[in-house]
């Protein structure tokens, strides 16, 4: 299999990557959610659409360690919410988020004791990110808060006091008024 896929890819990047590899955990619906973000345009939409649609009824979420569904979740956070104004994708989004969120602490633990990470700090939480940014643009100061100080306290990179004080602030003058 390494053979077969080695060609293709992005640069020196094959596009199998191994039985060892970080970034692929051997189910189709892993492969298949990590295939979209190369598809994942304007243009290309339909064709994404069809491989994240495959990866979501493939996917076997009860058989996937925490680990693996942050970045399977990433990668369909990643395409719903580029695609938002499409249908119903931002709702998806917003599932995805919440669903990557709901084992953050247990990933985030993961992450850390992983040796082929080899990680000093934990990486941006794109589900608390887009989360806070959704709730942002609807005002609800309070879920922003709420969830900076989540994304924070498990240390998960990120510019989460600048967040929670403008969110603060946001709060803060809505009361005022």
């Amino acid at each position: 299999m390494n053979e077969k896929y080695a060609i293709g890819g992005i640069g020196s990047t094959p596009l199998f990557f191994g039985e060892d590899a970080i970034g692929y955990n051997g189910t189709p619906a892993y492969f298949l959610a990590s295939l979209s973000d190369w598809f994942n345009t304007k243009a290309l939409y339909p064709i994404c659409l069809r491989i994240i649609r495959k990866t979501e009824e493939l996917f076997e979420e009860d058989q996937e360690t925490a680990e693996d569904k942050h970045f399977y979740f990433l990668h369909l956070i990643k395409f719903y919410y580029k695609n938002r104004d499409i249908n119903n994708n931002l709702d998806k989004s917003i599932i995805y988020c919440k669903k990557q969120r709901a084992i953050s602490s247990e990933a985030a633990k993961m992450m850390m004791n992983n040796p082929m990470l080899s990680m000093i700090n934990l990486p941006n939480h794109t589900g608390f990110e887009k989360l806070a940014i959704i709730e942002k643009k609807n005002k609800n100061w309070e879920n922003v808060i709420r969830i900076c100080k989540q994304a924070k306290q498990e240390k998960w990179s990120g510019e989460w006091d600048k967040w929670i004080a403008e969110a603060e602030g946001k709060l803060a003058k809505e009361k005022n008024e």
